[in-house]
């Protein structure tokens, strides 16, 4: 379901579900894709967010989407690439526990890219161009993580194994971290999630009081329960189902 509330966590400003949209796939006109978009003005009373979250019923297996990001507004004017220079924005994938649980029972996985930097390595100092964080969270205060420096806008498969002894990160082919500490691997099930949010109010710089709106599009979802798969497992099952018109499949339990 789209999120529609306000005060936004995280970010600022508020989520609304008219920024999930569903639009024709330009390269395929029996398929739609998913766009979840950001909107501001340069300003927290002119924030509107983006969100999509899922049902609780996520732990081990194998998580994949096929997706596109964006290094700059797709509607508003250009900005310079950099931490201080444009919008901070965190457009992401990624699984969450509920805030209710217990601290130790907390668990989080993260595919986040940042097209304009923002956040600083705990080693090697700051980072100033995109970069993609892969973070694993052993509660809400601890955590592993990867950055990666590098442009991962456009379309990619990002996906990522879940079991017991590892978490493992992929960008289409390309290995970008595991994470075999079992105190952080995830032990309740958890959300699978989109958003689209601002870090701080860290807005382009000489652009208060113009609208411009980023985004992120999505084609599909895939996850496999207690399953260790690959991409081209993931992409074979995908495509079976595109090739019989089935836009949606649940075989999970309900959730608790």
């Amino acid at each position: 379901k789209a999120s529609d509330y306000g005060p936004a966590a995280p970010g600022v400003g508020v989520f609304s579900k008219n920024n999930v949209v569903f639009l024709p796939d330009p390269t395929n006109s029996s398929n739609k894709q998913m766009r979840i978009m950001f909107k501001t003005a340069g300003s927290r009373e002119t924030t509107i967010q983006g969100e999509v979250e899922g049902k609780k019923q996520f732990l081990y297996g194998t998580y994949a989407t096929r997706m596109r990001f964006y290094n700059q507004p797709i509607e508003g004017p250009s900005q310079v690439v950099g931490p201080d220079t444009g919008d901070r924005m965190i457009e992401t994938f990624f699984t969450i526990s509920p805030y209710y649980v217990p601290n130790t029972e907390y668990g989080e996985l993260d595919f986040e890219y940042l097209p304009n930097a923002g956040w600083n390595a705990d080693e090697g100092g700051r980072i100033t161009g995109p970069t993609m964080w892969n973070t694993t969270w052993k509660n809400r205060d601890t955590r592993i993580t990867k950055p990666t420096a590098a442009d991962f806008s456009g379309w990619h498969t990002f996906w990522m194994t879940v079991t017991p002894t590892a978490v493992t990160y992929y960008i289409d082919d390309r290995l970008m971290v595991q994470h075999t500490n079992v105190d952080y691997i995830p032990k309740t099930t958890m959300y699978l999630m989109y958003n689209i949010w601002v870090s701080g109010e860290m807005f382009a710089a000489g652009q208060n009081g113009v609208q411009r709106t980023w985004a992120q599009d999505v084609d599909w979802v895939y996850y496999a329960k207690d399953t260790t798969l690959t991409r081209s497992d993931v992409e074979a099952f995908v495509g079976q189902y595109k090739a019989q018109n089935i836009p949606k499949k649940d075989t999970l339990p309900a959730p608790n």
